[in-house]
């Protein structure tokens, strides 16, 4: 074979430990540690995963391991960049493998992969194996090689129990942690081997197991691609990963005209590192490695796939689709999506999700909310991206454009409505549904969504929205008009998302075809909203209680053996009065306050301040025939009693008679309530 490892072939465990090699695990490398990691599928040490996957696979032409990332320096040392745990455990069941086989030919194969001639018949007795983390590691695979894997006569009990009793295992060697996890791979792997076909499995192990390499060309390099590669002690077997299963079967041969005349696994080993790449550079500050960002993407990948128009959706766990279950963080097999069989297309696909993904990138809201996360996308963060997603895929439109910015707001706004989070694993997938929904009619605008509405989940695309849609529709010209004040309103903290009681303000029926409305009207509640219910102060509160009783259940106050309540201290309460329909009379009450201050002529904070003024001075205060009411009326017409109630909170006694102002949350003396009635 050649000098030196080419950067891209494929070799077997017998060409990587060959001629004059050693493989040198380096100093930025971590410990081994595979054989006290254990698996989150199945809680097996990775060490016996990794060996129980090799033997149930020995019938397989090729064993495709992987990915090993180095660089040669000097001459023949091979300075390991990423693999390390993958081909320490082959050595260590290459050593137990050596052995157990009786003198021969296929013996002497795998004793060459453990030492060389030169080194075996030498002072030093190196393996080829060597670990310059520490001198005591080094040391000991020295002498494991000799003493136990080749002259095993040299030992009396087999496994870490007689190993420990030998002359040249030292004290100091149990302080190692590498050293106690390869003692540990001993018995493991000894263990497994019972029973086997010791002969089969050698000749399997030395001639069908390979690798792909790639050259760092030095340890710059190096050590930048083995914090991009390291994982913290996954498995990266026959059966899981990725990476290999993806590239190990790609043809290495043939120089393809339409990949830049590079090979296939060239081709695309090239794109899989830029893919790694790319989540390195952008990865959060709580990652070292490109893995979850790479792993979620994928995931993102999945769903969108996965979500099909014709799909019929279960909110029962039981029945969940495989869209759903990767919602929930289910494993998922990216495999799946080769429904032609044809890897190339499958890579293309990813590919193409990824230039997809560096045009979103270039939207600093989209890249600020749900990109480069420390966390996977929770469910309903998903409802707002992987329709966004999906969008910039299907389309190929840039992220900034004015049609992806109403996809966006259009998501974004639904996602604040409380049935669509809470049915996330469901209006999920609707959303993407609704995407390829668009391109199936090949019309990349949303309101497009109107004539075909009952293709679509009505929690996403409910009433008021087609309303909306409608009024775009027929007011083209004032379409961006009308769009920014409606996201204007929907971005309100006392809207958060849903904007249907401005039209009953504005005694607008949604129901009904018209759909020429004044924008100016609009512009102006909107205006009302912020120097009202956004800068809430305690007169705005005496003048709401004018129109009736709003307050909301606030929990108890056990000291008062009372109930508590609120009058809203935030602007987000009042959304949550006009947004629950099951208190109608509640809802009217600022319903009813809105539509009085919208009759001001000129809207601004002196002259809303003087309506206050003039609804507390033109309250009669009729049917006082309850606790609540008489307190409210002293509320309204003494300005200091409502100012003492710090958090807007007042109690009711169990039988209704008497009603306490509260300072705070907490009654902790006297001076922290007033009895009010």
């Amino acid at each position: 074979m050649s000098n030196m490892l080419i950067s891209g072939d494929s070799y077997s465990i017998k060409d990587i430990f060959s001629g004059n090699y050693k493989i040198v695990v380096p100093d930025m490398q971590r410990e081994y540690c595979w054989s006290y990691t254990f698996s989150d599928i199945n809680n097996k040490s990775l060490v016996e995963n990794f060996i129980s996957d090799i033997i149930q696979n020995l019938n397989d032409e090729d064993l495709q391991m992987g990915l090993l990332y180095g660089y040669e320096s000097p001459k023949d040392d091979i300075q390991l960049c990423d693999g390390q745990q993958r081909l320490t455990t082959l050595y260590i069941l290459i050593g137990v493998l050596c052995r157990n086989l009786k003198e021969g030919d296929l013996q002497n194969a795998l004793r060459n992969i453990l030492i060389s001639d030169f080194e075996l018949h030498h002072d030093d007795r190196e393996p080829r194996l060597q670990y310059a983390i520490r001198e005591s590691t080094l040391f000991f695979l020295r002498d494991l090689v000799y003493y136990y894997f080749l002259r095993k006569e040299h030992v009396v009990e087999e496994g870490r129990n007689g190993i420990k009793k030998e002359f040249w295992y030292f004290d100091e060697y149990n302080l190692d942690p590498s050293i106690k996890n390869i003692l540990k791979a001993i018995d493991i792997i000894e263990g497994l081997l019972k029973g086997i076909e010791i002969e089969t499995l050698a000749d399997r192990v030395t001639s069908c197991i390979r690798f792909l390499y790639f050259d760092m060309m030095n340890r710059n390099h190096g050590e930048e691609q083995f914090v991009v590669l390291n994982t913290t002690g996954k498995p990266l077997t026959v059966t899981d990963n990725l990476k290999p299963k993806f590239l190990g079967g790609l043809d290495n041969k043939i120089n393809l005209t339409d990949k830049g005349n590079k090979t296939a696994q060239k081709y695309y080993s090239d794109l899989w590192e830029e893919w790694e790449h790319f989540f390195f550079v952008n990865r959060p500050k709580e990652h070292q490695t490109a893995d979850d960002g790479l792993s979620e993407f994928f995931r993102w990948i999945y769903i969108v796939e996965q979500s099909n128009i014709s799909d019929s959706l279960s909110s029962n766990k039981e029945y969940y689709n495989p869209a759903q279950k990767a919602l929930l963080f289910s494993p998922f097999d990216l495999f799946e999506l080769n429904v032609s069989g044809n890897l190339f297309n499958l890579l293309d696909l990813i590919q193409s999700y990824y230039k997809t993904l560096q045009q979103i990138v270039e939207n600093e809201i989209v890249k600020k909310r749900f990109l480069f996360k420390k966390d996977r996308l929770s469910q309903i963060a998903c409802f707002e991206f992987l329709p966004l997603f999906a969008y910039v895929q299907l389309f190929e439109i840039t992220p900034n454009e004015r049609r992806f910015i109403r996809v966006m707001k259009f998501f974004h706004s639904r996602a604040k409505i409380e049935n669509v989070s809470k049915a996330s694993i469901t209006t999920t997938i609707e959303a993407i549904k609704i995407v390829k929904l668009l391109k199936a009619r090949s019309n990349s605008d949303i309101i497009s969504l109107i004539d075909c509405n009952e293709e679509v989940n009505s929690t996403i695309l409910s009433e008021v929205e087609i309303f909306k849609f409608k009024v775009y529709k027929n007011n083209i010209d004032l379409r961006t008009d009308f769009e920014h004040a409606f996201w204007m309103a929907e971005g309100m903290q006392c809207c958060n998302g849903d904007i249907e009681y401005l039209f009953e303000v504005l005694d607008i029926d949604i129901k009904s075809e018209n759909y020429k409305l004044d924008l100016a009207r609009i512009t102006k509640l909107i205006n009302l909203l912020e120097n009202s219910i956004i800068k809430q102060n305690d007169l705005m509160r005496r003048a709401m209680l004018c129109f009736g009783d709003y307050s909301g259940w606030h929990g108890s106050t056990p000291s008062l053996d009372a109930n508590r309540y609120t009058l809203g201290n935030r602007p987000e309460y009042y959304k949550t009065i006009v947004q629950d329909k099951s208190n109608i009379e509640r809802r009217n009450v600022v319903i009813r306050f809105l539509k009085e201050l919208f009759s001001l002529s000129i809207i601004d904070e002196k002259n809303i301040s003087n309506k206050y003024e003039e609804i507390i001075k033109l309250q009669t205060f009729e049917e006082l025939d309850s606790s609540r009411k008489i307190a409210f009326k002293e509320l309204i017409i003494n300005s200091e009693l409502i100012t003492f109630m710090s958090d807007k909170l007042f109690s009711e006694s169990s039988e209704g008679e008497k009603i306490y102002a509260l300072r705070n949350t907490k009654v902790t003396g006297s001076d922290s309530y007033r009895q009010i009635v």
